[in-house]
């Protein structure tokens, strides 16, 4: 059985985000949170594996949320014996060395969305100022790669990036990314 734990709000403003309605406040409270792992416990049964997904917009602005969530669902894993998965999907912007400590010590596996090199990259996933979002993730990839070994990048490709696409792939090989999904924009 599986959950998606999912808040719509994000600190970027990427122009072929499927997420529509950013910070217009569709947050995820706790009460909801909490019944939602619930109803997951509830509706496994006999079912010993457990996954939680936690995605966005960016589900590092509610890292609290998240923390919950994940001590929660820790709870009830073990007082029902069960295991439990989570992962994340996340622009990989917010990092602090406490999330990432905490993923670690937690099993809480990220999946970062880096599209490529910084111009590949900052042509699409940018700050609600406007900027581009590539140095504030790569600040983070080594700290990153210290708490997880394994990366994976979701890479979006756009009908103007598409023809990087070798060049991008290789790149972030170099830069230690040992996993891709790759998909198109729409």
């Amino acid at each position: 059985r599986q959950m998606c734990i999912r808040d719509r709000n994000c600190n970027l403003r990427c122009d072929y985000c499927f997420v529509e309605g950013k910070n217009a406040f569709h947050s995820m409270t706790p009460e909801i949170a909490r019944k939602a792992i619930d109803f997951l416990f509830a509706e496994s049964r006999d079912k010993k594996d457990l996954a939680i997904f936690f995605m966005g917009g960016e589900p590092f602005l509610k890292f609290d949320l998240m923390r919950m969530v994940v001590e929660y669902a820790e709870r009830l894993a073990e007082e029902q014996d069960k295991k439990l998965e989570f992962s994340v999907t996340t622009n990989g912007t917010l990092f602090t060395e406490e999330s990432l400590a905490f993923c670690a010590e937690h099993g809480v596996k990220f999946l970062l969305s880096l599209d490529g090199d910084r111009e590949t990259h900052d042509l699409h996933r940018k700050t609600v100022s406007g900027k581009g979002s590539f140095d504030r993730i790569m600040r983070w990839l080594p700290r990153m790669k210290h708490y997880q070994p394994w990366m994976g990048a979701r890479m979006t490709v756009h009908p103007d990036t598409v023809q990087n696409i070798l060049h991008n792939v290789q790149f972030l090989i170099d830069q230690g990314i040992n996993y891709f999904i790759i998909g198109p924009a729409s």
